[in-house]
């Protein structure tokens, strides 16, 4: 019996459903044979354009969609997705004029209209992505219906508003319930929001929907570390390079994964070594291989920095060295032309100088070192700043006000573009090892100069920072040792504080400690090591009638973990808890003050010292009690108290 022959138009709609269904190669075949019949069939044409960027074909992908719009010139589609092609070899420019050319052929063309609102995102233009992403969703057409939303999500989540981020991310995932995207999305924006179980629960039913989805297990991995659960935070990312054992990110994730809150020393000198094995691993990955692309490379950076590393208690300049020698490598592999030595700038009128931050607001890094840029002579120095985070507030427009140029956003190629073309002097970073922007941004080369000041006072371990900028009463003779950088000791803290002249102070809601001696400690809880908690219990021996207030969790799991601790000690020495210790939640500066005041003794934080805390503590004229050791970031109120 011979075979059954099927018209164009049969064959045309087995191919599309083996298209939708995934079976590429069969649907492919199918393609190739319709156009042998029919070469100018510019639908199929572009259908094998999709199948070859499904592939990473691209050349094979542009060549049929040439001959899609070269027999069809009115053919929207085809020219979409030449833009498509164009965003993924990261050729920006052709994209947008494709996408353009599509909208102009067809004014409700949907898709079209989001994709050029996901390519202003790129470009960092995100006024433009917004007006194109709400023209989108005001067509309401499309396959992808859900994507506008989806897109203005990400969007808000970089324009810092997290609440409008997370209302788009919910509208896309009831539009599309099955988009593993959304729910990640939403997860990272409510936790950004505060809202840590939330954000668990939705990234849960990601992994729920698609059990290997690496971008949920590594999600997950961050939100248990928050919670202090950092066993399943290892668990959870070893699963994911188990899965993708060539996914950087991941490996970067684990190498950082500290417990927030310490158990015991021993727990301590584990994770040391932890992050010792984890960096040689990643030591290894990136000498032996030559496979990481500039999106993973930026992917792993961006995920976090050794942040934790910095507060164990003991020397880690060796380790920090490495760590900043690895990042070095990394981002060497993406920007090779900015590791290159800097021709220092000819002689002229002003010296040029930028500063760089995330945290340009209200806050300790702006406390210690606006004045640095509001004060810098202005017939001498043009300043320039690069606020590289989203948060905006009075002092933000204080040191807008009082600069040359500034520069706000969180793109890592628009800042580098930015830096480079004002032909910077001296590049100063005031804190590298918050932020994951920054550490990526300081281990490039984008000034003849480049200074980090103590927003971290720790070395960054990277090999184009020139000079570490810290304050002479803070350090000793061999200081040096501790960086990699060129120690400079600037005179006594090395910053010029505004010291308040009068804080007033009134009653808020505090415990009733009548006859009580209170001592209080300022500091977040991820700076009381465990190996100190015997203080407290000394000072009661002491001192009976005394009482100990802590403040400044994380969030509410995290006080958990240091108040278990706390009173685990009580029990060891047979005394209740809430007989001799309260636990304040984070609160409003003004009832941080009044803490302040009622209190009479303040108690440091050995190994990592409070300094804008105790810089505050004596304006109210309240003595403090430190131990400084031989490493800076121990010294700050020892320094505060000498002067």
């Amino acid at each position: 019996m011979s075979e059954k022959k099927i018209s164009l138009e049969e064959a045309y709609k087995i191919a599309v459903d083996f298209h939708t269904k995934g079976k590429i190669n069969d649907a492919k075949k199918i393609y190739e044979k319709i156009i042998e019949s029919k070469p100018d069939h510019f639908i199929v044409l572009s259908n094998l354009g999709i199948i070859f960027s499904q592939l990473k074909k691209f050349d094979k992908a542009i060549e049929f969609f040439d001959k899609a719009v070269k027999t069809n010139p009115k053919y929207a589609e085809a020219y979409n997705n030449l833009g498509n092609v164009f965003f993924e070899l990261s050729d920006f420019d052709k994209s947008l004029d494709y996408y353009k050319k599509a909208v102009e052929l067809k004014p409700n063309f949907a898709d079209a209209f989001n994709n050029l609102g996901n390519l202003y995102e790129k470009k960092g233009d995100l006024n433009k992505a917004i007006e194109n992403l709400e023209s989108a969703i005001a067509l309401n057409l499309g396959f992808n219906k859900d994507k506008p939303y989806y897109n203005l999500g990400n969007i808000f989540r970089e324009l810092g508003d997290l609440q409008k981020s997370i209302d788009y991310y919910k509208k896309s995932i009831d539009i599309n319930p099955n988009s593993i995207d959304a729910y990640i999305n939403l997860s990272i924006s409510l936790n950004k929001n505060g809202k840590l179980k939330e954000a668990i629960s939705y990234c849960e039913i990601a992994k729920e929907k698609d059990p290997e989805n690496v971008s949920a297990l590594n999600n997950l991995g961050k939100y248990y570390q928050e919670i202090g659960n950092e066993d399943l935070s290892m668990v959870y990312y070893k699963k994911a390079i188990e899965l993708q054992p060539k996914n950087l990110r991941p490996r970067w994730l684990l190498m950082n994964t500290f417990p927030i809150i310490y158990k015991n020393h021993e727990q301590i000198n584990y994770f040391k070594k932890h992050f010792e094995e984890n960096l040689k691993a990643i030591e290894d990955l990136v000498d032996k291989n030559n496979f990481l692309k500039k999106d993973q490379i930026l992917s792993a950076l961006n995920s976090s920095t050794n942040f934790y590393l910095h507060y164990l208690g003991q020397d880690i300049t060796s380790l920090q060295i490495r760590y900043g020698t690895i990042v070095h490598k990394l981002t060497k592999y993406i920007y090779p032309q900015f590791h290159e030595k800097i021709q220092a700038n000819k002689p002229s009128e002003f010296i040029k100088v930028g500063f760089i931050s995330s945290f340009f607001y209200e806050g300790v890094v702006t406390k210690l070192f606006k004045n640095w840029i509001v004060k810098l002579n202005k017939k001498r120095f043009k300043s320039f700043v690069y606020h590289i985070g989203d948060k905006n507030d009075h002092t933000t427009n204080l040191i807008k006000e009082n600069c040359y140029g500034f520069f706000n956003k969180k793109n890592i190629d628009a800042a580098i573009k930015q830096i480079i073309s004002d032909k910077l002097d001296i590049l100063i970073f005031l804190d590298i090892g918050m932020e994951p922007k920054i550490q990526i941004l300081g281990s490039l080369k984008l000034a003849p100069i480049q200074c980090c000041a103590y927003g971290v006072p720790v070395t960054t371990g990277f090999k184009n920072i020139d000079y570490f900028f810290s304050g002479e009463i803070m350090e000793i003779s061999s200081s040096q040792k501790h960086y990699s950088e060129k120690l400079i000791k600037l005179p006594a803290l090395g910053v010029d504080y505004d010291i308040p002249k009068k804080i007033n102070t009134e009653d808020a809601d505090l415990k009733n400690e009548k006859n009580k001696i209170i001592f209080l400690c300022l500091q977040n809880y991820y700076k009381l090591l465990p190996q100190h908690d015997h203080i407290y219990f000394e000072i009661i021996k002491k001192i009976p009638e005394c009482k100990l207030w802590f403040m400044r969790a994380k969030n509410e799991f995290i006080g958990n973990k240091f108040r278990e601790r706390i009173s685990i000690m009580c029990k060891q020495n047979n005394l209740l808890l809430d007989d001799f210790f309260v636990f304040y939640p984070q609160t409003s500066h003004q009832n941080y003050l009044n803490l302040i005041a009622k209190s009479d003794v303040v108690l440091d934080s050995l190994d990592w010292s409070g300094l804008n805390t105790s810089l505050e503590a004596i304006s109210l004229n309240k003595p403090i009690i430190t131990l400084p050791s031989n490493i800076m970031r121990s010294r700050h109120t020892f320094g505060v108290l000498k002067i």
